[in-house]
């Protein structure tokens, strides 16, 4: 399986490669495929709305995306080895965007092109506790959910004598689909007779509510919970289920056999969310979507924070995901989880005012609710809009080759070869060799691909030319005088 999945990943990096440049303007990187709640809404406004196509680069072999065909997107498995560090090496995109924070920080890297490196948040955490130290400083362009970021990156930028970002004024794009979906089903009142349902759903790392104390706390919240004859659902963050599975089988071995216990690990899944009453966390991104979204409240137990950044505190401003706890919940001690069914039950009883405090730092923190898959397709398309040097230097190479291979007399050209990129070699090269050195011919090679190596071989049997992706390979196309013209584009 792994060996298949290594040939799959291969495949779809040529795939990829061997299209023109201007059939991958656009690249969105998906790591896992709940990428696709974040994507969502601005590859829909770029697909739908604007006409125009992009590429959907995935590492997670099960992600649905590959088996949809969804006009104006074309899809790719990449893997995690290493068809994807080659191609991130190589990457010659106009812009990319992912959610992915870190790079350059470890093994993935920007490449040495002109590639716009886009951001989108998959979190509304503030950026300087619950990422590590730099994790957004190599990004181009950062798609900020709401003022928080705007601020902490520009301290940082600031504080750390670093470029400025084009940070752009955004939104959420997985809130703004909660809201659209479901605000109507979050107004219907819990009926007496049914249990509450209550999720868990933890942060991940040994402090995180599913890990700390080797799952005890998290094991005696659920039988507390269950024995009050609450329904519980548990989504355990899905790096618990990748770095400490033992931590999700102590909750099955305990929990299996009871029917009022789910486990759940389809995270693309929020039935459980919008079925549920209350949200039980630690500290959590998911507890902000789901108060914003959802309108329910949160318990949050006080456990000590994930910090993955030692220098938080250096910049000025509180991280989000604690400021706002008391304003979208209930903060509970642990040693105080047996009240957790009571707590429950009293703060369900505050719906109405619950509800308008949420909307209203709803509306405080977020930016451009309902319009985030609009503002960042205009700044995507925006981007590639922008005149680009190191294009307009590459059109000036094409019309130069296109002229040059007019200007040999039709009897040099007789046997043509078209490479649409340069991965097209493999399969003349053996064809050529023959040509040239068996049959004594004399070949012209032109290629699409502005970084083809032929063009810097030096063969007196072989001609080459450059007539790049544009009007240049038209005109060859229209004009062509040859005998024969090989190829492998169908």
């Amino acid at each position: 399986v792994e060996n298949l999945q290594v040939l799959k990943a291969e495949q779809g990096l040529h795939q990829f490669q061997g299209l023109h440049s201007g059939e991958r303007e656009i690249v969105f990187y998906a790591e896992t495929s709940s990428d696709w709640l974040h994507f969502e809404p601005i590859i829909r406004e770029l697909i739908s709305d604007r006409r125009l196509e992009i590429c959907y680069i995935t590492s997670d072999i099960n992600d649905p995306i590959l088996e949809k065909t969804l006009p104006g997107i074309k899809s790719f498995f990449i893997g995690y080895g290493d068809s994807r560090t080659e191609f991130f090496k190589f990457l010659d995109v106009r812009v990319l965007a992912m959610t992915m924070p870190d790079l350059e920080q470890f093994y993935i890297k920007r490449s040495q092109t002109q590639t716009h490196y886009v951001y989108i948040f998959q979190s509304l955490i503030s950026t300087h506790m619950g990422f590590i130290k730099g994790a957004f400083d190599n990004y181009d362009s950062i798609l900020c959910a709401g003022p928080y970021h705007v601020s902490e990156i520009r301290e940082a930028e600031q504080l750390y004598g670093l470029s400025p970002k084009k940070l752009v004024e955004c939104g959420y794009g997985h809130l703004d689909n909660i809201i659209q979906n479901y605000s109507g089903e979050t107004n219907k009142k819990h009926n007496e007779k049914e249990s509450l349902r209550v999720v868990i759903a933890p942060t991940y790392g040994p402090q995180s509510l599913s890990e700390i104390f080797n799952s005890e706390l998290c094991v005696e919240l659920i039988e507390i919970l269950l024995d009050a004859g609450l329904h519980v659902t548990m989504r355990p963050h899905w790096m618990t289920s990748h770095t400490n599975p033992e931590a999700i089988s102590v909750l099955k071995s305990r929990f299996s056999e009871n029917m009022k216990f789910v486990m759940e690990h389809d995270i693309l899944s929020i039935s459980s969310l919008k079925n549920s009453d209350v949200l039980i966390s630690d500290v959590s991104g998911i507890t902000l979507e789901y108060a914003f979204g959802f309108l329910k409240p949160v318990i949050y137990i006080d456990l000590p924070p994930r910090v993955r950044n030692v220098d938080f505190d250096s910049i000025s401003m509180p991280a989000i995901e604690l400021e706002l706890r008391e304003e979208t919940g209930v903060i509970l001690s642990p040693d105080k989880i047996k009240e957790a069914p009571r707590v429950i039950k009293e703060i369900l009883k505050e719906d109405i005012g619950f509800k308008e405090r949420c909307k209203s730092n709803r509306n405080q923190w977020i930016f451009n609710i309902g319009r985030s898959g609009k503002i960042a397709a205009d700044h995507i398309e925006a981007l590639v809009a922008e005149e680009d040097p190191v294009s307009n230097e590459i059109a000036t190479k094409a019309l130069h080759g296109l002229h040059q291979f007019r200007k040999l007399p039709v009897e040099k050209r007789k046997i043509v070869f078209y490479a649409d990129a340069a991965s097209d070699w493999l399969f003349f090269e053996a064809i050529i060799r023959e040509l040239i050195f068996h049959k004594k011919q004399k070949i012209c090679y032109v290629t699409s691909d502005p970084k083809d190596p032929v063009l810097e071989r030096k063969n007196p049997a072989i001609e080459k030319f450059f007539v790049g992706c544009g009007n240049s390979q038209t005109d060859f196309f229209d004009s062509l005088e040859a005998d024969v013209l090989v190829m492998t584009k169908p």
